[in-house]
């Protein structure tokens, strides 16, 4: 994505730049409206593809928390498949933190994993029930 800070080549700075992009498209759609969101995470995805054989451990723990934010808006609470993968990206970028001794962003994605996990169970019992199948986007 070259609109994406153009003038660099630094990888690092490019994906943190597309994290940036898929932030402010998760706010302009207030975390709900789906083209937003789809925009927010093509960013997301783009950034984690270039980011992936850098050494940046930081950023991609961010990438992977604000990705997982972008994933449990898409399902608007009922997606089992989309809650499923956001629930991941959350204790991916949960184990990151922990690793790196941020001890704030940690307690956040706890709390986002705490208040999911119950969200999940229920959501994907009640697909079980009546047969519900969802195929995972990502």
């Amino acid at each position: 994505m070259e609109r994406a800070n153009p003038k660099t080549t630094d990888p690092v700075e490019r994906a943190r730049t597309l994290g940036w992009i898929g932030a402010a498209y998760f706010d302009l759609g207030r975390g709900v409206e789906d083209v937003e969101l789809l925009e927010s995470a093509k960013n997301y995805l783009e950034a984690e593809r270039i980011a992936a054989d850098e050494e940046a451990p930081l950023v991609k723990a961010k990438l992977d928390n604000n990705f997982a934010n972008t994933l449990r808006g898409q399902s608007h609470g009922t997606d089992v498949a989309l809650l499923e993968k956001a629930e991941l990206w959350y204790e991916r970028a949960l184990r990151a933190f922990r690793q790196l001794g941020e001890s704030a962003f940690a307690r956040e994605v706890s709390q986002c994993l705490e208040s999911l996990h119950p969200q999940t169970l229920r959501r994907a019992g009640w697909g079980r029930r009546i047969g519900y199948e969802v195929a995972a986007t990502y």
